[in-house]
């Protein structure tokens, strides 16, 4: 249907509903003024039944149409608190779940929204547990003060829950057994084959929200978004409700009622044909997906009693009233409504009697709890990046997952509709990232947040204790966070190879911090990854240089002042960006960056009487101007570290260390010979030696060795 015939059919259904509601009060003109009619307006909405195809990936039914729901009051919990609060900017982050949510409870069907529907008490249905949930505003927000959070396993302090002015939603997991359950089989602690079955039959969600005026157009415009598909508010609901009546289980109808006196129940209705026929599909297929199509049908509910001026109260004891609003006086207004919604199974289960394939006690919870962040009982371990808000999830078994203002959406590199390659390494919950119908549309934008968060972690100093930076190191370098105990991986010591526990993720792999950290696109100025390049220094020793592992004996032989630490790819990208060289590059800077001729005196002397030694050997190509004295960065014996001497092809150059001038010879002549031996003599036997070692014929050092003597 599009947008203009729908606009046509609710102007339609809205005529035909105050012309029912005029005949109505004329006929009822003498009954109660708080009567209410029951007229049913059935509007199909231009949503098709297979919609949910293309919308829910995972297709989880019920537990779709519930994440939906949950998602919806998340929001206008935090659109409540807003209203409230009206000089703060609230986010879903404010939000929190109580330390007892879905804390299993024994229910006494006394109430109608407890009854087990008709059907399935005949399949001997008869005892009834919830599975309770508040959402709170956090702490600091409510009212300044303190307050403490409801105890999940006190029944009347649930369903006391508006009284409280942190306390901004509840939901409720109905669930109807054919046996009592036992107090192990509740809290999972014995649960086995002989569990009786558990069927969730109904599903309760209600959240506060500001109380309505009575205005009429307001009333039409919640009408019109409830009768309408495509650009509405609301329409995340009408996609929970299709995913609901397509559950495997059992078919779940959701109706919501509404602050302004209106219930809205979501059902399929078969399409009819301008013949009046109905189609179908051959007997052998398993239902018509293309039948029907989703309708809402729009009735008057008693379920909030109306104010004198027009307004909406809200209850102030739900437990004694039984979910029904009280009528209070308009100089006691309550500054919230009450807006609920019900998922509700409807006839029997599908599969009848059989009762082998339906969720257990968990499953829902669970699902749930995967979904949503603020919903998990045992939340991972996470850290929040400020100013931006960004969130860190630090458990390993987050890696990958990436949620949107705290609701699961998809996972890096397991998702075939991400254009990237590589896993992620921690998992992330984001907000301002653009979605459409529950998918990110707009990767580079993921990527930007994601950088900015780490940026903002690694250089925040109050999370040092954390030990974040260190957390990213180890994942980078081994795949898998390091235990407290375990030594560091050192090429030096072989047994550590065969030993070292194997990596939870390939190293190989490319992943999505190195590709964030090490591009100037996303990094512009590389605050993190000299952060990360700090944090190595730290954790290997300031001598450490990371190198591929092909690469670790020519580090040893032209920087052995340094320890090579072989370092996969993704983690040697971040560290190039953060201030480690490559190798070559690095052995140039510290040979090539101040360096200077032998001045005349002293030291062309000493290289002189050198090169005449060399002579002796054969070795005529070497002359002074080919010599340069280099001035190190390093401390200590320059022979000791075998820093002495270096020939470079590109330049043609002999640089030699200028410590080798001021070394002592002593310690290389026996006691017996030091005083024959002139130690300007042994200084330039060393250093022909030490040139002939690095000249390009190999043939060199051995007759210089064999033909020249002191």
């Amino acid at each position: 249907m599009s947008t203009t015939t729908a606009a046509a059919a609710t102007a339609a259904a809205t005529n035909l509903h105050d012309t029912h509601a005029s005949s109505s009060d004329r006929r009822d003109s003498s009954s109660s003024k708080n009567r209410y009619e029951s007229f049913t307006e059935a509007v199909p909405l231009a949503l098709s039944s297979m919609a949910h195809v293309s919308v829910f990936s995972q297709n989880r039914g019920v537990l779709d149409g519930l994440c939906q729901m949950l998602q919806h009051t998340m929001w206008q919990s935090v659109n409540y608190a807003r209203s409230i609060y009206n000089d703060m900017e609230f986010t879903v982050s404010d939000l929190e779940m109580g330390q007892h949510g879905w804390m299993p409870i024994k229910e006494h069907v006394t109430h109608l929204d407890l009854q087990i529907p008709l059907p399935l008490a005949k399949l001997k249905f008869q005892h009834c547990y919830s599975r309770n949930a508040l959402i709170y505003l956090k702490e600091p927000f409510a009212n300044g003060v303190t307050v403490e959070q409801v105890d999940g396993k006190d029944v009347e302090q649930i369903n006391n829950w508006m009284n409280r002015s942190n306390i901004l939603a509840r939901i409720r997991l109905l669930y109807a057994t054919t046996e009592p359950l036992t107090k192990g089989e509740m809290d999972g602690s014995d649960r086995d084959e002989d569990m009786p079955t558990c069927l969730l039959y109904r599903i309760l969600v209600e959240y506060k929200t500001l109380p309505a005026t009575g205005n009429p157009q307001a009333k039409l415009a919640e009408e019109l978004s409830m009768l309408s598909f495509g650009g509405s508010v609301d329409d995340e609901l009408k996609y929970g409700a299709l995913a609901s009546l397509y559950d495997e289980t059992a078919k779940y109808v959701l109706e919501i009622y509404g602050v302004r006196g209106k219930k809205y129940k979501f059902d399929l209705m078969d399409a009819t044909l301008s013949d009046g026929t109905v189609p179908s599909l051959p007997a052998s297929r398993n239902g018509d997906s293309f039948a029907k199509s989703l309708c809402v049908t729009v009735t008057n509910h008693d379920l909030y009693k109306e104010l004198d001026s027009g307004e909406t109260g809200a209850t102030n004891d739900a437990a004694t009233n039984g979910g029904v609003e009280q009528v209070v006086s308009s100089t006691n207004r309550p500054k919230f409504a009450i807006t609920r919604m019900s998922l509700l199974l409807e006839g029997k289960p599908r599969k009848g009697s059989d009762f082998s394939s339906i969720p257990g006690f968990d499953d829902v919870v669970n699902g749930i709890a995967e979904s949503f962040l603020l919903l998990n009982p045992k939340p991972p371990s996470m850290v929040t990046a400020l100013p931006s808000g960004h969130v860190l999830l630090l458990d390993p078994s987050m890696a990958g997952r990436i949620y949107v203002n705290g609701r699961y959406v998809t996972t890096w590199a397991s998702d075939a509709r991400i254009g990237s390659h590589g896993v992620a390494l921690f998992g992330m919950d984001l907000h301002s990232i653009p979605l459409w119908h529950g998918r990110i549309v707009d990767f580079e934008a993921l990527k930007a947040a994601y950088a900015t968060m780490w940026s903002e972690i690694l250089v925040d100093a109050r999370l040092a204790d954390l030990n974040v930076a260190t957390k990213l190191l180890h994942r980078l370098l081994l795949g898998r966070d390091r235990a407290d105990d375990e030594e560091l991986y050192d090429d030096d010591d072989e047994s550590m190879k065969d030993d070292r526990a194997v990596p939870v993720v390939d190293v190989n792999c490319d992943c999505l911090e190195s590709q964030v950290l090490a591009s100037a696109q996303f990094d512009p100025v590389g605050i993190a990854a000299k952060a990360l390049a700090t944090k190595f220094a730290a954790e290997f020793g300031k001598d450490a240089f990371p190198c591929a592992s092909h690469e670790t004996e020519w580090v040893r032989s032209a920087l052995p002042h340094r320890k090579p630490v072989s370092t996969p790819s993704r983690l040697m990208k971040i560290l190039r960006r953060g201030g480690y060289f490559d190798t070559q590059t690095t052995i140039d800077e510290l040979w090539m960056t101040q360096v200077c001729s032998p001045k005349k005196g002293p030291e062309q002397d000493l290289v002189n009487a050198a090169l005449q030694l060399l002579e002796q050997a054969g070795c005529a190509d070497v002359d002074l101007e080919q010599i340069c004295l280099a001035s190190l960065a390093t401390t200590g014996d320059c022979v000791l570290k075998k820093l002495v001497c270096r020939y470079s092809a590109q330049e043609q150059t002999y640089f030699i260390h200028d410590k080798l001038l001021d070394m002592t010879v002593n310690d290389y002549i026996d006691n017996e010979n030091q005083a024959a031996m002139d130690p300007a003599k042994v200084k330039a036997y060393l250093l022909g030696m030490f040139i002939a070692k690095e000249h390009p014929d190999g043939r060199v050092l051995p007759r210089y060795l064999l033909r020249v003597s002191l």
